[in-house]
Parts: structure tokens; sequence; C-alpha cells
């Protein structure tokens, strides 16, 4: 990434210096995305309520992504990002930090 910070103020910045890798792989990230779907639609419901997304007519939310410090829920054909409180490394502390959202 190129950052330009003014006149004469050009810097180049390395990915590894402002992006986190994501610490799962494909199949837990999968596991994980198609457990919330299957059994966690109210609590989904209940981020969108608290993050002020609005559900619209019948549609439901669907988890579609999960990283390390957050998680994306599809609303129709709109994409939500929500970021969690403190980055997470481990499925326990996705699961940890799910719960603890759902009970805000």
């Amino acid at each position: 990434m190129r950052y330009i910070g003014g006149f004469g103020k050009i810097h180049w910045v390395e990915s590894k210096e402002f992006l986190m890798p994501n610490p799962f792989s494909f199949d837990e990230e999968t596991y994980m995305i198609e457990h919330m779907n299957k059994d966690h639609i109210e609590a989904m419901k209940h981020y969108c309520q608290i993050n002020n997304i609005v559900l619209e007519g019948d549609n439901e939310p669907s988890l579609v992504g999960i990283d390390s410090e957050g998680i994306h829920l599809r609303v129709g054909s709109r994409v939500h990002r929500i970021n969690f409180p403190e980055p997470v490394n481990t499925q326990k502390q996705v699961r940890e930090t799910l719960v603890a959202m759902a009970k805000r």
C-alpha cells in the first residue's frame, strides 16, 4: 500500500503492518459459519439489532465470514461487518465472544 501524506510525504506500507492474518483454516471457518446459520439465527438477529442493522421483511441474517477481528453478516443483498471487541485466535475464543455479544 502506498500512503501519500502530502507533497513529498509518500511512504510504502507493507500489508503485514496493517492486516491481521486469518487464523482459521477454510474448514474451521466453514464449520463455524454452517453451525451459526443452522443453530443461531436468533443470536444473529440480536447482533443486527445491537449494531443498528435493519432486517427488512422476511430477510434473515446469514453468517458469511469469520476472521480474527469480527464477522460478516449478509442481510438481503448487503453484507455488514461486525467487529469483535478484541481479536480472537481460536474457535473457542470465537464462541466465547459470540456468546458474550449475544448477552449484550
